[in-house]
């Protein structure tokens, strides 16, 4: 700053008007006749750089002509024209303006006065007639320039490119960023409350232009990659089927093999009493190779069904093993005559809870025909805090599958995803599913689920059975 000797001697002041005598301005100049325009309603704040020169336009628009029989359309106009500095605060300047230099002029009533609420009109009929009032005010800027504004004030820069036809339009709320950066681009700039706020720079919408583009990138792959997983979701579902066709083949040829065992076997023993003994033998053992025959072509089924067997066998061993030592009080009974009966029943149930892992106790349970079942007492005790309502079955079977997938690791390991869980509780409880579809239908017909009765108790209504037989059956052991 200490090359900027005094900001007078660096700033010009200029005056324009259209009032009942016609355009006028002061001091003479011909550069400010193309801001009359009489559809303008907004302030507008006008700054371009002209080589050494940068200069600060700011019109009121929509004034009165004249206090009496004035025409309506016009406009006053303040020029500082700034010669090697420049005042580098534009939405600050805009301000001062806006806020400060009209507003003061209007109170005085010696060059614009409110004749309405809405309206402000030229007092005198002529600019000429106000010179001394005009130049007290051009003092009272410059004096503001040199005190109060003066740190705004700064040396002019190559930064600043020189002005063309085009200036940015934005609105004075706009980023300030955005203002400052566009007048050094284009050299021009227009700051009026009629246009957009623009919240970034140009350098700003860049990138956000860049990381768009990236994200619509990231979007497009991660849909494809979502594509891919359900495509290889249902491979692993179809390869299962295929698995289980082979075992229900194998089984069945099995099957078969046995009854012509059998049947060749009383042939044999038949034919010791049979004068056709050696014709039925002959006949007999040529089934008996034709069969293994059809058993030698199908061996790579055979291999996989033992295979299977005596991988079931390990795992059923092993889990009686890790049960040899737990303490199971529910079988428990004083009574002599039902020991063997509840023997049987533990039996059943062991066989079912090695199929659960440890820590899932609280969450699964079995029931009397061995199957893996939701154990609905600690589910409702969660869901009356975790699910405030449910409005339909589906609601209800999403909140379940939920559940069981968060706190099971058993559920993990039998399903591969949610939606294999989902369909086998469907097509495996449809009874209970239409009981609790039917439950929810006619508790939202009465209005129920409306006034708060989808708590925890409505779930308890809508789960809880006395008989184990309705439970939800999550897995049916074979």
């Amino acid at each position: 700053m200490n090359e900027i000797s005094t900001i007078s001697e660096s700033v010009g002041v200029y005056y324009f008007g259209s009032l009942k005598n016609g355009f006028e301005c002061y001091p003479q100049s011909n550069l400010f006749d193309g801001y009359y325009n009489n559809f303008i309603k907004d302030d507008l704040l006008t700054v371009r750089k002209h080589g050494s020169i940068v200069r600060y336009v700011y019109v009121k628009y929509d004034l009165v002509t004249s206090v009496r029989n004035g025409r309506e359309g016009s406009c006053f106009g303040v020029v500082l024209e700034f010669t090697d500095i420049y005042f580098n605060d534009i939405k600050e300047y805009y301000n001062f303006f806006y806020e400060g230099v009209m507003p003061a002029i209007i109170n005085e009533k010696q060059l614009l006065k409110n004749i309405t609420h809405s309206q402000i009109a030229f007092v005198p009929n002529a600019l000429r007639n106000v010179i001394i009032y005009l130049d007290k005010w051009r003092d009272k800027i410059i004096d503001a320039l040199n005190k109060k504004l003066r740190h705004y004030i700064s040396p002019l820069s190559g930064e600043i490119n020189d002005s063309s036809n085009s200036a940015m339009s934005m609105h004075p709320y706009s980023n300030e960023k955005a203002i400052k950066e566009c007048f050094s681009r284009y050299g021009a700039i227009n700051l009026s409350a009629s246009y957009q706020v623009e919240h970034y720079s140009p350098s700003e919408k860049k990138i956000l232009e860049k990381e768009f583009e990236r994200a619509e990138k990231e979007q497009i792959n991660t849909e494809y990659f979502e594509v891919e997983r359900k495509q290889l979701i249902e491979k692993i579902k179809d390869l299962k089927r295929q698995l289980h066709e082979a075992r229900e083949i194998i089984k069945l040829r099995n099957d078969k093999f046995d009854i012509y065992k059998s049947e060749a076997n009383k042939d044999v023993y038949s034919g010791l009493r049979n004068s056709n003994y050696k014709k039925q033998t002959k006949a007999k053992r040529e089934t008996f190779y034709k069969i293994f025959d059809f058993l030698k072509e199908n061996v790579v089924y055979v291999v996989i069904f033992l295979v299977l067997i005596v991988f079931l066998t390990l795992i059923v061993s092993k889990n009686y093993q890790s049960l040899d030592n737990r303490e199971d009080l529910l079988f428990r009974d004083t009574t002599s005559d039902s020991v063997e009966k509840k023997d049987m029943q533990k039996q059943k149930y062991d066989f079912a809870n090695s199929y659960i892992s440890e820590g899932d106790d609280n969450v699964l349970l079995c029931n009397d025909e061995k199957n893996i079942c939701l154990n609905e007492i600690m589910f409702l005790d969660y869901a009356e805090d975790k699910y405030k309502s449910v409005k339909n079955g589906k609601e209800c079977l999403s909140h379940i599958v939920e559940y069981l997938w968060e706190h099971s690791s058993t559920i993990k390991k039998l399903y591969n995803d949610k939606d294999e869980l989902s369909d086998y509780i469907i097509n495996n409880n449809k009874q209970m599913m239409a009981s609790i579809r039917s439950h929810i239908k006619s508790n939202n017909k009465l209005g129920l689920v409306d006034v708060g009765y989808n708590t925890g108790k409505y779930w308890r209504k809508t789960l809880v059975n006395d008989s184990e037989s309705k439970r939800i059956i999550l897995y049916e052991i074979q």
